[in-house]
């Protein structure tokens, strides 16, 4: 019985990039975090399961989550990537 491995997703500048239905394959989108309605609208409907949390450290802190995407980060994102390249899971900058 194959186990499903979790994806944690990082909106930064609130324009759909990830939250527009991107499969990657043999994951599943568990927590999501994002700084509009209208991108969490769009992530709740792609990935009706996932979890809608308001920091970093939520996603960080879930032992289920192997990999984080981080979209468009800019300058004051900065730290929040750091902490998600420190914490040891696979993150992807896109």
């Amino acid at each position: 019985m194959a186990t499903s491995k979790y994806i944690g997703l990082v909106e930064c500048n609130g324009t759909p990039g990830i939250s527009s239905g991107v499969q990657v394959e043999g994951f599943d989108v568990k927590k999501f975090m994002t700084r509009t309605a209208e991108v969490a609208t769009n992530v709740k409907y792609w990935y009706p399961a996932a979890e809608e949390v308001q920091n970093i450290e939520a996603i960080i802190e879930d032992g289920d989550i192997e990999l984080i995407f981080v979209s468009k980060p800019g300058q004051d994102d900065l730290e929040m990537v750091g902490k998600a390249v420190r914490s040891g899971k696979n993150v992807r900058i896109i």
